[in-house]
């Protein structure tokens, strides 16, 4: 038996999941000898450290750690705990260094990607459910089959705190161009007096503690961080990378400038012309 048929058939008589073997079954490929090398190492294959489901799933699905915001190139992006780019939105208006959009306006036009490794993972949602929770709106009005499907799953699926206006038809379906307006509820500031001071009178502590702040809620929050804006002092304030910032990187400077003519001197001139000549006596 060939050294690769013999670690073939060990690893398929382990209870490893299929899609384990068929990664190992690549490995063993790749350990297999080469022309004048050592043979194949039986032992050290059987010894081998086999990723536990923990390993597995920490590196399919690595856990979020913050949306960092970038107002060098106008981005949200979902973070791992790895630092690894789970998922990206890009608003279609310009912004500036805050994450939160000036006026209270709601994100626009906005364009999401998540890389493929990434993708079926929820992480999209994610990141929509995180720019929410932190009171930023977003507003959706173009959309194609793909993302159409994401958005109509996402409202039917809406957490607690947050609402959506939207118009759907009766069937709560959208169509491609329906626009959708998300956005956090309101917190009411309108309390009844009356209704706190029974509450006091009966020492119902259960219910204060879950009007207060100690029972709020994880319907999705994530922090924010805000990355730097990158200056270039000398050409003033532009993000660096941009073209307004390295147009002299492509272009020379321009030739020097001729010397000025020397100044004129009037009283030659005027007798170099016919009616300024003086007649000698």
């Amino acid at each position: 038996m060939s050294p690769f048929n013999e670690a073939w058939a060990l690893l398929k008589s382990s209870n490893q999941r299929p899609s384990v073997r068929d990664d190992l079954r690549y490995n063993i490929q790749e350990m297999l000898p080469i022309e004048g090398a050592a043979g194949f190492d039986i032992d050290a294959f059987r010894n081998r450290k086999l990723p536990t489901p923990l390993e597995e799933r920490v590196a399919d699905r690595p856990p979020v750690s913050h949306i960092e915001w970038n107002p060098n190139i106008n981005t949200y992006t979902l973070r791992g705990t790895g630092d690894e780019a789970l998922s990206t939105l890009k608003p279609g208006m310009p912004m500036g260094t805050s994450p939160f959009p000036e006026g209270d306006m709601q994100l626009h036009d906005i364009l999401g990607e998540t890389p493929k490794q990434f993708r079926r993972k929820d992480y999209y949602r994610k990141l929509l459910t995180g720019l929410l929770n932190a009171g930023i709106d977003i507003d959706s009005s173009d959309r194609n089959y793909k993302s159409n499907s994401f958005h109509q799953k996402f409202l039917d699926n809406l957490p607690p705190n947050l609402e959506a206006f939207n118009n759907s038809d009766a069937s709560g379906k959208i169509g491609y161009y329906d626009p959708i307006y998300y956005r956090r509820k309101p917190l009411s500031d309108s309390f009844d007096p009356e209704y706190f001071e029974e509450l006091y009178e009966g020492a119902n502590l259960e219910k204060i503690i879950e009007l207060s702040d100690l029972a709020r809620r994880d319907y999705g929050a994530i922090p924010i961080r805000s990355l730097p804006m990158e200056m270039e002092h000398e050409y003033g304030q532009f993000p660096i990378g941009t073209r307004q910032t390295k147009l002299d990187e492509f272009r020379p400077p321009p030739p020097p400038l001729p010397p000025p003519p020397p100044p004129v001197e009037w009283n030659k001139l005027r007798q170099t012309m016919p009616w300024g000549k003086v007649e000698s006596s």
